[in-house]
């Protein structure tokens, strides 16, 4: 699966958490479509709130129904799992769903952080809402982020600043490697830099991904979903 392999998720991982900003939810749907397309009983959801998916290849469930899920699978579509929130979102499903997910899915995606929409993040103690059954965790950030306001395009900015000590005003390579390893390298995660749309952001893609892995960094990918995908951030 050619999204798998480039943003180096393992043939033996089934339950994927995606955290940090710049394309979570895009790269959600288009995982939980790869896997689903090579015949995988595929679930998303979400620990955190997202959009109530609407596709025509995703049914969503708000409760267990092991006979619904396995005609949705049988019939190559997704199964979104989840509560629907007061603001009208979709929340992390109850336990016996959860139970069920686990039993009989085959691919697992969690959309498990949440970052205003903007394509840097750096979390807050209780954040991100990583389950503990995870094999593997994908950090996404958007290169679209570089060169832009720290204050404005970072979600938690004035934390960061205070965990790290970042001062300056613009983000540039080095701020973007310390807030992704600070804030999530404990995970061990793959490191997803996100939106590598030119040639030129590619090259600045390349050497964060040098400044992560002289961190520390496990792995790292760099990557364009919109190039990849042809549509747009949903």
């Amino acid at each position: 699966m050619k999204l798998h392999s480039l943003m180096k998720i393992g043939p033996d991982k089934r339950i994927i958490a995606l955290v940090g900003g710049g394309g979570k939810t895009t790269a959600l749907y288009a995982l939980s479509r790869e896997s689903a397309e090579a015949g995988k009983r595929t679930v998303m959801m979400t620990t955190t709130h997202i959009g109530i998916p609407n596709q025509s290849d995703i049914d969503l469930y708000t409760a267990a129904d092991e006979k619904q899920f396995r005609t949705t699978w049988s019939e190559g579509r997704i199964v979104a799992a989840g509560k629907i929130a007061e603001d009208g979102r979709m929340i992390e499903p109850d336990q016996e769903i959860y139970e069920l997910i686990l039993r009989e899915a085959e691919a697992i995606y969690i959309e498990a952080d949440g970052s205003n929409r903007l394509p840097l993040k750096y979390p807050d103690f209780y954040e991100p809402a990583v389950p503990g059954i995870v094999d593997q965790v994908l950090v996404i950030c958007g290169l679209s982020a570089l060169d832009k306001p720290f204050d404005e395009f970072c979600h938690r900015a004035g934390l960061a600043r205070r965990k790290t000590g970042i001062t300056a005003h613009l983000i540039d390579e080095r701020i973007m490697a310390q807030v992704m390893f600070s804030g999530y390298g404990r995970y061990k995660p793959v490191m997803v830099l996100n939106h590598a749309d030119t040639a030129e952001i590619q090259r600045r893609g390349e050497y964060i991904a040098e400044l992560l892995y002289r961190a520390g960094a496990a792995s790292v990918s760099i990557l364009s979903l919109h190039k990849l995908l042809g549509i747009k951030e949903v």
